[in-house]
């Protein structure tokens, strides 16, 4: 692996310093934002640049990175989420009175850089740093706030129970390199009992950070309670590094590990019915959303199961199949919570922030083009034609159609219908007439528009499907 290959990695980390330099210089919002955009759009360019040079591998890697289509699909997904949430984050600070321009943007920027390194993690040294390096600037994120007790207890609490699920990471690595010898992710052969419980520990701190249950409870409270960027960092691009790290981990072992297959299987149907029960039972849009959350994750763990074919003699194809099936879902899913979690930040006032669905209601009356992005994200979420998020339902279901049981199907058809209840209660009230007259909200034209780009392309992602994940050549390289 030479440096062009981790050239996206070190432009993000270039900007950060840059954000802190530039913040210890002079503290100005366009300064932060202009340098924060600089440093994204510089890493996206690079990742064109590097991909164009002809030194570049397919699946260059080293000892603890691994660049191929998986991590650099990771990595755009990413980056691209980072633009409007850099500039929908601007204009919440604003628009509540707030100074922490700078922060913002480089906890954005931190969180983003961890997600880039866990994407390309070829070792569980590089793996747990990237985990702890996104944790970090979440705990920070949904803190934020920090004037209002509620922020705080949201940060609280995801700090001590992400605190245990990095224990429990740290305890399953043990095990497995107790009985193997080696910190490399690529584990291809069946594990021995102890190398199984020790990448079960694994997957359960994993299953943490993607809020799949019974690891969720969590989840609401800090959806609810943090302030609306922080949830829209953690509710998109936070997700992106962990479902990566779950099908470069945890897929090649799924043919060949009893445990690992049921485990995931298990973890995918629950999550899907617990997420759709509880987002039904709500009032509260985000703790609604969060239930969202974790149907849609549960979904996306089930895309590995398309490598579940023990005597197949092209299990490098498929798990190259289900990395292009788990891209085109993160995609579709990161922006459509884009819309939706940008769009909630946009509405409200300094003192009233959007919390219950009845806070919806005169939505459009108001704010005609963010109720539409909303509704567009809403709708992607849904699954409903002509939007990404029904092609990447779609494709989840057409991939894991012949490897698994009509009822796991029929469960994932059934919590994808009664999820459709609760976002057509946000729906409903989104367009709905309001009879009191509401308080005044802040008008930001450049965010709203930069959310319509990004609403324009999940309905041009619905009607032509882009082609996300590419081949994906799948590296089994120990590391010592």
């Amino acid at each position: 692996m030479n440096f062009l290959e981790v050239a996206p990695i070190l432009g993000l980390g270039a900007a950060i310093i840059a954000t802190m330099s530039a913040a210890a210089w002079r503290r100005n919002s366009d300064v932060s934002l202009g340098v924060t955009l600089a440093g994204v759009v510089g890493s996206l360019a690079l990742i064109v640049y590097s991909a164009s040079d002809t030194t570049v591998q397919s699946a260059g890697q080293s000892l603890f990175l691994i660049r191929d289509a998986a991590a650099t699909t990771g990595w755009w997904i990413a980056l691209l989420a980072a633009v409007p949430l850099a500039i929908t984050g601007r204009a919440w600070i604003a628009k509540n009175g707030l100074d922490d321009f700078e922060e913002y943007q480089l906890l954005l920027l931190l969180s983003t850089f961890g997600v880039l390194v866990l994407a390309s993690a070829n070792h569980f040294a590089t793996l747990f740093l990237g985990i702890e390096i996104t944790s970090v600037a979440l705990y920070g994120l949904v803190s934020f706030r920090f004037q209002r007790s509620e922020s705080l207890i949201a940060g609280s609490k995801y700090l001590l129970l992400g605190a245990v699920s990095s224990a429990i990471l740290l305890f399953g690595i043990a095990l497995v390199y107790a009985d193997t010898g080696s910190l490399s992710l690529s584990l291809s052969s069946a594990p021995s009992p102890t190398a199984a419980i020790g990448l079960l520990l694994i997957l359960a701190a994993v299953s943490f950070k993607l809020a799949l249950a019974p690891f969720h409870l969590w989840s609401p409270d800090v959806y609810a309670d943090a302030p609306a960027p922080g949830t829209a960092i953690l509710a998109s691009i936070a997700k992106v590094g962990a479902a990566i790290v779950a099908w470069r981990l945890f897929c090649p072992l799924i043919p060949t590990s009893d445990p690992i297959h049921w485990g995931l299987l298990g973890l995918s149907v629950l999550s899907m019915v617990v997420g759709a029960l509880y987002g039904l039972t709500q009032t509260r849009v985000r703790r609604i959303l969060a239930g969202s959350s974790m149907v849609h994750l549960g979904t996306l763990l089930l895309a590995l199961q398309q490598a579940y074919a023990p005597n197949s003699t092209t299990l490098l194809d498929l798990q190259a199949q289900a990395a292009q099936t788990v891209g085109l879902y993160l995609a579709a899913y990161v922006a459509s919570g884009v819309c939706v979690y940008g769009g909630l930040s946009l509405l409200g006032t300094k003192t009233k922030e959007i919390e219950e669905i009845s806070d919806l209601r005169g939505v459009f009356q108001r704010q005609p083009a963010l109720a539409l992005v909303i509704g567009v994200g809403l709708l992607s979420m849904m699954g409903m034609p002509f939007t990404a998020g029904f092609i990447g339902k779609l494709s989840v279901l057409t991939a894991t159609i012949g490897q698994l049981p009509w009822g796991i199907l029929l469960t994932v058809i059934a919590a994808a219908i009664v999820s459709a209840a609760f976002y057509l209660r946000i729906l409903v009230a989104l367009f709905q007439p309001s009879e009191k007259e509401a308080d005044h909200e802040l008008d930001a034209p450049g965010s709203t528009l930069v959310l319509v780009a990004v609403a324009l392309l999940i309905v041009i992602g619905g009607v032509v499907p882009l082609p996300i994940g590419g081949p994906v050549p799948v590296a089994v390289v120990a590391a010592p």
